[in-house]
């Protein structure tokens, strides 16, 4: 447990007498309430983390993550007979599902959003660049989006999935392995890896907004855009409320974050989709010069 106001550990968020009081933690360090969001309604704590506040923040991602987690055993020792080790091994994978059942569920909740939401991106986005580019070249049959587009429902649904998953996978582990491993961050916490993928999931739920314009239609291709520069934005600003690097470190990470994110996962789907060496070629190609044209005409480049 810690203080969200200066981060330091507290032994406990409050104590209860014997008639039933609670009284709350008086930081040692700061001479502040350690966590005021203990007695705070889930409406407004809702509401504090869509405002990025810091203390909100930080109540989610370490003191209510760890009160949860803690009740819950750590990975226990395989030794024994295969029986005993296989026993053991079960315990374990159902003590971490458990412990991090939430987390998952809202992993698998994001992605599945992201994976209509990309799916109905890049058929906008197929449909308005080729009214602006010519449509019956090389280069735009190469392409990864068209090749997609050109399957049937099922299959594009499948492709578009793998996409996603490839893409919140090098965001999720590159996010997390940079941070930890680079910056030295929440080495005397065991659970530093867990509270950065908690934090970076909450700000990835900014990039299911769009779903309201399957309600309210307009120019979804402008919009969705900027949603995605607010989900960048609470993305750099959540991992600087928890990890209080400089903006200049975050900054960094985001950017080498991106160019993976937007090289990676199509570099994988190139490599499913071609035939040969030659048609890898041909569909990198088409893809680095398309997204020169697009950077040309300045609309969606990101």
């Amino acid at each position: 447990m810690i203080c969200i106001q200066c981060l330091h550990p507290v032994p406990a968020l409050y104590t209860v007498y014997a008639n039933g009081h609670i009284q709350l933690t008086t930081c040692s360090y700061c001479n502040t309430i350690a966590d005021e969001y203990v007695e705070i309604d889930d409406v407004i704590l809702f509401i504090d983390i869509l405002l990025l506040k810091p203390g909100a923040f930080r109540h989610i991602v370490f003191n209510s993550l760890e009160e949860r987690v803690s009740k819950i055993p750590d990975w226990f020792r395989l030794q024994g007979s295969v029986r005993e080790r296989s026993i053991t091994l079960f315990t374990n994978i159902s003590n971490w599902s458990l412990k991090y059942d939430q987390i998952i569920r809202y992993w698998i909740l994001i992605t599945t959003f992201e994976v209509y939401l990309r799916w109905t991106e890049e058929d906008n986005k197929a449909r308005e660049y080729f009214k602006i580019l010519p449509t019956k070249t090389k280069i735009v049959s190469d392409l990864i989006t068209s090749r997609i587009l050109l399957q049937d429902f099922f299959h594009q649904y499948i492709y578009v999935a793998i996409f996603c998953v490839i893409d919140m996978l090098v965001l999720y582990f590159l996010t997390i392995g940079i941070i930890t491993k680079w910056f030295k961050w929440g080495q005397d916490n065991k659970y530093s890896v867990y509270i950065l993928s908690y934090t970076v999931l909450i700000s990835y739920g900014a990039k299911i907004l769009p779903t309201l314009m399957l309600i309210w239609p307009y120019d979804t291709i402008s919009y969705m855009g900027i949603i995605k520069w607010v989900a960048n934005l609470y993305l750099i600003e959540s991992l600087k409320i928890i990890t209080r690097l400089p903006y200049s470190s975050i900054v960094f990470i985001f950017v080498v974050v991106s160019i993976f994110r937007m090289v990676v996962p199509k570099l994988l789907l190139a490599c499913i989709f071609s035939n040969s060496s030659d048609d890898l070629q041909s569909m990198l190609n088409a893809e680095y010069v398309f997204a020169i044209q697009k950077y040309i005409i300045s609309k969606d480049f990101f």
